[in-house]
């Protein structure tokens, strides 16, 4: 016996939204916005930053290209500052740049809301000091800011960035929001101080983690 009502009711069940696999690297574009912790160990001639372990928090902003295979990542701006577990003043200002090919879509799996991608990529770091351990007389020219200690210098470093991420994805038609958490290490490739008395201070075992969310448009 034929039930019409259901019949016509099922005809009018919602479709799953496919991801479109496009291979164009311009089919998603959008951006993102993240929160993310570094932590790392200072050598240095400087007795006080000396094997210092310092943790840093912060954040970071970035746009995003690519297709359903891979995405350029390029984090315009990040900005982050010692915590209160760290015992000196360090303010961290990095620029990178990564590319994250996500695993299960490269070996034609089933992803439909989460995959896990590798990352890598270069940034550049500026980590400057602040605090009263350098003499006067070696330390960066710069204005002291309200409130703070005086800036002493800083070092900056170019890294290889080698990292792993989770990514769940809310898809809609023509719109994409994608949550992630990724870990990323790095690998120092060159390092230069703007005073002398940092010349031969630098960093070790670097480690960060970001959470945030990336969101845009897809062709």
């Amino acid at each position: 016996m034929a039930f019409p009502f259901f019949e016509a009711s099922a005809q009018f069940e919602p479709e799953e939204v496919v991801e479109e696999e496009s291979n164009s690297i311009f089919s998603h574009r959008g951006m993102e916005a993240s929160f993310g912790m570094k932590t790392f160990v200072i050598e240095s001639d400087v007795p006080e930053l000396d094997a210092l372990q310092v943790y840093e928090e912060g954040g970071s902003a970035a746009f995003i290209f690519g297709n359903s295979y891979s995405r350029i990542v390029a984090r315009a701006v990040g900005l982050y500052y010692s915590n209160a577990a760290t015992k000196r003043t360090i303010d961290l200002f990095e620029v990178e740049i990564n590319s994250n090919i996500y695993l299960l879509k490269a070996m034609q799996l089933p992803s439909r809301k989460a995959d896990a991608y590798v990352l890598a990529g270069l940034n550049n770091q500026s980590i400057k000091f602040y605090g009263h351990y350098i003499d006067a007389a070696e330390r960066a020219k710069q204005g002291k800011s309200p409130g703070r200690e005086p800036f002493l210098g800083s070092i900056n470093t170019t890294n290889v960035n080698l990292g792993l991420g989770v990514e769940y994805r809310i898809q809609a038609e023509n719109d994409f929001v994608h949550f992630f958490v990724e870990a990323k290490t790095s690998l120092q490739l060159g390092e230069s101080a703007n005073v002398k008395s940092l010349e031969n201070t630098s960093i070790k075992d670097p480690y960060a983690i970001n959470v945030g969310v990336r969101f845009g448009r897809r062709k």
